[in-house]
């Protein structure tokens, strides 16, 4: 899937001083949900994540994110 360039632009300060990429997870409660992936080598805290819907792109980070990620992920 390709992401949206709102959706790049909002990644790309923690893309332009960490690397890593963004990754399709699915959707969610209407919005496309997008996973900011750290290089494998950075020890980070919680996961980032972009949700497009309607042309807006909201950062969500936190439990809010852990909890949104787990709606996705099948065991």
């Amino acid at each position: 899937m390709e992401i949206p360039e709102p959706v790049t632009e909002a990644a790309n300060e923690l893309i332009e001083s960490f690397g890593g990429s963004i990754r399709y997870l699915g959707p969610y409660e209407g919005a496309d949900v997008y996973l900011y992936q750290f290089p494998d080598a950075a020890e980070v805290g919680f996961p980032i994540l972009f949700l497009w819907k309607d042309g807006t792109v909201r950062e969500v980070q936190g439990f809010d994110s852990l909890s949104i990620i787990e709606q996705l992920v099948e065991d």
